[in-house]
């Protein structure tokens, strides 16, 4: 009878034990894939961060002092347009989706996506200012200098006029990027 009792109370155990032991598993897995999705997102962070920092640093080097402000903004806008964009990725980001919510807490999901936003930003700002650019040229080629229905000479200048304030909108998104950094920097 004793020896009956022992062995459903050696079961039990062996049942908690086990069960204890499994759950313990299950939980030290999901830390470490928790950890590895982060050490991803801030790897890529610094990617894109990375080429971001030496892109702007390429585009400043065309930025000569000049006596009209508007005019130094306008030639910095038409080098934007001109340049093509790093090749920032999103794939973890994007494709890491249902692991976020438990591998981040809501401020370094709020933070990522809006570095990522930062940079989509950063991309449209550089296709309306190409965009502009083409508009502005195509329409120079085809009036060959002629007078307007106002009698004046030249083109509507879309880009001259709209590129003062889209290049000081991509160069305050580009410094806010670069200033925040790597929202998940030393948590990876």
């Amino acid at each position: 009878m004793i020896e009956a009792l022992f062995t459903i109370i050696g079961t039990i155990l062996g049942f908690l034990l086990n069960e204890v032991s499994s759950r313990w598993r299950e939980k030290r897995k999901r830390q470490e894939e928790e950890q590895s999705v982060r050490t991803l997102l801030a790897i890529e962070i610094d990617y894109d961060l990375k080429l971001l920092h030496e892109f702007w640093q390429e585009l400043k080097q065309a930025d000569k002092p000049e006596e009209d402000e508007k005019l130094r903004e306008i030639r910095l806008a038409r080098e934007l347009a001109q340049s093509p964009l790093p090749s920032w990725t999103h794939r973890m980001w994007e494709g890491q989706v249902a692991y976020i919510a438990s591998a981040l807490n809501e401020h370094q999901i709020r933070e990522v996506n809006a570095f990522h936003r930062r940079l989509e930003s950063i991309a449209g700002i550089q296709r309306t200012l190409s965009d502009l650019l083409a508009e502005q040229h195509a329409y120079s080629r085809t009036t060959n200098g002629t007078l307007d229905r106002y009698g004046l000479l030249g083109p509507p200048r879309p880009f001259d006029d709209r590129a003062p304030a889209l290049w000081s909108q991509c160069r305050r998104t580009v410094g806010e990027t670069l200033q925040r950094g790597n929202p998940l920097a030393g948590k990876g």
